[in-house]
């Protein structure tokens, strides 16, 4: 029997499946490894960085930056504590909260004066001593840049230095302004208020303020005023909060009180007794006074007893009516109470008086005709009926008659100083009797 001896080599196929299975092996206690091995380096990379925000002071987070405010949030497990701000790479200084507890909140201003060199958007960057966490931002007011250039930003908005803003219409014509001041003005380029409109203003919504505890100009606001009246009546509050007619007629420039058709600039119709005018002074004495029933006049009174009444309360004051022609310069009639020294004088003592440096005269027959009567001569006091008097009485164009008998004409002896009544009897013969000087 012959014994065959086979020797068999590795084929290609056994040959790559052998090797497949080699990779996998590999590749598996591989896998195992670095799984391992980047577990216990993650494990090791938190408590690292635990244990390092334990001494260096908290791990910060920017969350926003609003121009110079920096909104940050501690989001580790120990306070932050004294952080340090940088923009742009440059050290910036800071005011605000010295430390954040885990998870609070809190706003840092930078310095406003240190950001004015630098870049409007730049890194903004907070570091602890060990930890950091930046952000890009816009750290200035772009528009601030702008206005300081004087450049259009559009089609009918100019932004310039002075105003500080300012929009036209597209002939150019203004039409806003905002000054550097922050006020604003429309329809004017001079506001004098934080809003000043010159024209109308249309809300769909009330307008209301503060002041006095809050007031609207609406009446569901509280504050508005209603009411209803009749053309050229002067308007007059009826309530607090409502408005209709007053006595006041206004037609085209005359005013009438009481009266709907004025005839004068000023037109008053009452039939009132207790005054259809009465003007007083701030102590509320009268000055003058209108009786709407009877049409007297006071001066100084509310009772005039006639047509035209004159008072005078103040003591040493005479109560008078002067006549007067300013054309002659002087006073053609005085009449008083209480006083001497005037033309023509009716006192409280019952005299009629003449003492005047002027002729006083008194004429009958109306203002075209009128007839000499009675006149004394001021200068010299002469007396003259019917003439103008050369002797102290003087009779012209009639007789002196004393019909009452023992009555006669007194005369003062031209010698001495005895005074004699020269009478007559029925025989016509003049007789003198020795009476007392008058």
């Amino acid at each position: 029997m012959a014994i065959i001896s086979l020797r068999k080599g590795l084929t290609p196929v056994v040959a790559i499946i052998l090797l497949l299975l080699i990779t996998i092996s590999i590749t598996g206690a591989a896998f195992l490894f670095f799984s391992r091995v980047t577990e216990t380096s993650a494990q090791a990379g938190e408590e690292q960085l635990q244990e390092q925000a334990s001494q260096s002071g908290g791990l910060p987070r920017i969350l926003a930056v609003d121009k110079n405010k920096v909104h940050v949030k501690n989001i580790g497990s120990v306070p932050l504590t004294n952080p340090t701000f940088f923009v742009a790479g440059t050290k910036v200084d800071v005011t605000g909260p010295p430390s954040l507890a885990p998870g609070e909140f809190g706003t840092y201003l930078l310095d406003e004066v240190q950001l004015a060199p630098l870049p409007q958007v730049a890194e903004v960057k907070i570091a602890t001593a060990g930890f950091s966490d930046s952000i890009i931002a816009t750290i200035k007011d772009i528009v601030a840049s702008i206005v300081s250039m004087g450049t259009v930003l559009t089609t009918g908005m100019l932004v310039a230095g002075d105003p500080a803003i300012s929009f036209h219409d597209s002939a150019g014509n203004d039409l806003a302004i905002i000054t550097d001041a922050g006020d604003m003005g429309i329809g004017t380029t001079s506001p004098g208020q934080k809003l000043d409109v010159a024209g109308q203003i249309h809300a769909t919504g009330d307008i209301c303020t503060d002041l006095a505890g809050g007031t609207c100009l609406s009446t569901a606001g509280g504050g508005g005023i209603t009411g209803s009246g009749i053309s050229n009546y002067v308007a007059k509050f009826t309530g607090a909060s409502a408005v209709g007619n007053s006595q006041i007629f206004d037609n085209d420039g005359n005013v009438g009180i009481g009266t709907t058709a004025p005839a004068g600039l000023l037109h008053l119709n009452s039939s009132l007794g207790a005054g259809v005018l009465r003007v007083e002074n701030t102590t509320g004495a009268s000055l003058l006074f209108v009786n709407g029933t009877t049409g007297r006049v006071g001066i100084r009174t509310t009772t005039p007893g006639g047509q035209l009444h004159v008072v005078e309360s103040v003591a040493g004051v005479a109560a008078t009516l002067i006549v007067d022609q300013t054309s002659s310069g002087g006073e053609a009639m005085s009449i008083a109470a209480g006083l001497t020294a005037i033309g023509l004088q009716f006192s409280n003592t019952g005299d009629f008086t003449f003492s005047s440096n002027s002729i006083s005269t008194i004429r009958t027959g109306g203002s075209s005709g009128a007839v000499q009567r009675f006149i004394v001569r001021g200068s010299s006091g002469n007396v003259g009926i019917g003439t103008t008097p050369n002797a102290r009485l003087h009779v012209a164009g009639g007789d002196v008659a004393i019909t009452t008998q023992g009555n006669g004409i007194i005369l003062r002896a031209t010698d001495g100083t005895n005074c004699y009544r020269v009478t007559v009897n029925n025989a016509g013969t003049l007789s003198t009797t020795l009476v007392a000087c008058p």
